[in-house]
């Protein structure tokens, strides 16, 4: 199990001020994101939504434009990641 203190820190905080830190899982509506660096950028990947022709892949700079909150992170919530949803197989 990995410990937050032992992620990475974005550089980036909710709307609330919490830290977000590599694998967190950004709960927001209409979708979960998980924080992943795509090559030198940090970005929210879609995990999750309820809605038809979502990107991929968001700037993690824009998520203080959304109301999401931190639901957890992929190392001690592995179960917030829908495995059906496509690009979550692994």
């Amino acid at each position: 199990m990995v410990n937050k203190n032992e992620r990475t820190y974005t550089g980036v905080n909710t709307r609330w001020g919490d830290q977000i830190c590599e694998g967190d899982i950004i709960n927001t509506k209409p979708a979960r994101y998980l924080v992943v660096k795509k090559g030198k950028e940090w970005k929210l990947k879609v995990i999750f939504t309820g809605m038809q022709g979502f990107e991929t892949y968001h700037d993690l700079s824009n998520v203080t434009n959304y109301s999401g909150f931190i639901l957890g992170n992929k190392y001690d919530n592995p179960e917030l990641i829908d495995k059906e949803f496509p690009g979550n197989e692994d």
